[in-house]
């Protein structure tokens, strides 16, 4: 196995290529709006807990379900939803080279 140092500029800019949204919003604009959706998904796990509920009351369907379950389980659609984009705007630099696995057909150079 050998180590690659490589002295090539354009292999260390594609591994510190910008995401997409991060190259249209701008650095700045996206750090922001990756934390509004950070703090959106964490308003939205509290609002999956069933705080408001009496511990007494009638039970409400909706969907077929607990009205408690519906709400629960739409936040958390909501959670990987907004989670998926602020990872989208989240720029992940790997100085390292990613090492593939190679196949036992493939001879080795």
């Amino acid at each position: 196995m050998s180590e690659s140092t490589s002295s090539d500029p354009s292999a260390d800019d594609a591994r510190r290529e910008r995401p997409p949204l991060v190259a249209l919003l701008g650095e700045q604009r996206a750090r922001s709006l990756r934390r509004l959706l950070l703090a959106a998904i964490a308003l939205l796990y509290l609002a999956s807990v069933p705080w408001y509920r009496d511990t007494g009351g009638a039970l409400d369907v909706a969907f077929g379900l607990p009205d408690w379950v519906a709400v629960a389980i739409g936040c958390y659609v909501g959670v990987a939803i907004l989670n998926a984009i602020a990872w989208q705007l989240t720029e992940v630099s790997d100085p390292v080279p990613l090492e593939l696995p190679r196949s036992e057909d493939e001879p080795m150079s």
